[in-house]
Parts: C-alpha cells; structure tokens; sequence
C-alpha cells in the first residue's frame, strides 16, 4: 500500500493535481447540465417559455453568469498552463519572423510582404493567420508562449461563443453545457496549446454562426451584426479552407 501511495504521488505532478479537479468540475458540470436539461424537459414543455427569452429573476442572471466564468477560467487555465512544455513542431515552424538561415525550408520570412507572398503561393492554408502572427511576434516576440498564446487565447473566444449560440437558440442551461463541453475537451485543449490556423479558424466559424443567428433574430443593431458576420466569414476563409464548408452550410 505505501508503494502504491508513493508511486501515486510521484505521477501528481502539480499540473496533474490542477488538472484532474479541472477536468473533475467539468464532467461535473456537464452532468448537471445534462440532469437540468431533462428536469426542464419534463417541468416545461413549451421552448418559447425559454429563461434565455423572457424576463426573470435576478438568480436567472446571476448564476449561469457565475458558472461560465468558473468553466471559461477553468479553461482558460487547461490552455495557458505549461503552454510552452513542448519543444516547437515542425508545423509551428511556418509561422513568420523566425529566425531561419536563409537558405531553410521554410524560408525565413521578416516582412508583411514576404509573409503574405510565400504562404499565398507555397503553403497549404490561407495566409490571415501568418499575417496576424507576423503583427503579434513582431509586437511580443517569438518564445514558445507567444507563439501558442494566440491559439489559447482563441480557445477561450470559442468557449465563450459557445455558451452565447447554445443560449440564443435553447436557454442558459444549453449553453452552458455546450461551454464545457468545449472548455474540457482534450482536443480542443492540445490544439488551444498549438501554434497553427485551427483555433482562429473555430473560433471565425462559430462567431459567424452566431452573428447569423442574431440576423435571422431579426433584432436591433442589424448592422452591427451584418458587420460582424462579414468580417468573421471573410477572415475565416481566408485563415481555413475548410470554412468554405461553413459557409456552404449556412447558406
């Protein structure tokens, strides 16, 4: 037994002892969810009498804004923490204003132009995020941890966006529990940690959708809302091919 006890404690590593309570509330939350979801169902039957669309208590506000801020900290935390652990991938090595000898695959690329020319004619995605980390390395160097910061930084945008889409199309509840999904997955946690396209292009994909989503509501500030859808799908495919995908879906 004292074996096994000290065998445990040398794999909780203090990473571990953080992540296994994180990971813990979110299989936590998304239970609740779930439980809370089927209570509702069978208490009430009419969607319109939704919490998210009408007038309600204070509480109503209060605690789901409480509890996101716990799952999208919580996440936040999953993403940051140990981001710069791993060595750089030889995928990470696209990103511009690395110092590479000049005659390196890829080549070194220092300048706006350089940027944007190499990866529109010689690299499988579009350029939008090489340009915006040419801005961000220039701005805030080029360590492990400002390389991957933008993709966490990404990752927590989508949680957020998450809960805001499931919110607007069911209740609080809903999107809630689409916020953890997404806060506690291990997938979108490696590549939140990642220094590559595919947190800004998720996170473009979801904010369009959730700027559509505010269009058909027909609500005020349209223009706002037709801004944002714009932007969002314009840079989005030119960040992921892929979104063209979405983009087909939406319409």
């Amino acid at each position: 037994m004292s074996a096994l006890i000290t065998e445990f404690a040398a794999l909780l590593t203090p990473q571990r002892a953080v992540a296994a309570p994180a990971l813990v509330l979110g299989a936590a939350l998304v239970l609740a969810g779930l439980l809370r979801l089927v209570l509702q169902e069978r208490g009430l039957r009419d969607p319109g009498n939704s919490p998210f669309r009408g007038p309600g208590r204070w509480k109503d506000y209060v605690v789901p804004g409480l509890i996101l801020l716990v799952v999208a900290l919580a996440g936040a935390w999953l993403r940051i923490h140990d981001i710069d652990a791993k060595t750089l991938k030889h995928t990470e090595a696209m990103l511009p204003n690395l110092a590479w000898p000049a005659d390196s695959w890829p080549p070194a690329r220092h300048s706006f132009y350089e940027t944007f020319w190499w990866h529109y004619h010689s690299e499988l995605h579009p350029p939008a995020h090489y340009l915006l980390m040419w801005v961000w390395t220039n701005v805030f160097g080029t360590s492990l941890t400002s390389l991957r910061l933008p993709s966490a930084l990404f990752g927590v945008g989508t949680i957020l966006v998450s809960y805001r889409i499931g919110a607007l199309l069911q209740n609080r509840p809903v999107g809630l529990l689409a916020a953890a999904f997404v806060a506690f997955n291990g997938f979108h946690i490696y590549n939140s940690q990642y220094a590559r396209v595919y947190m800004m292009g998720s996170f473009l994909a979801l904010l369009s959708t959730l700027a559509l989503l505010h269009l058909m509501r027909g609500e005020a500030r349209r223009g706002w809302w037709e801004m944002t859808y714009v932007l969002a799908a314009w840079i989005g495919v030119y960040t992921k091919s892929f979104l063209w995908v979405v983009l087909a879906i939406q319409m």
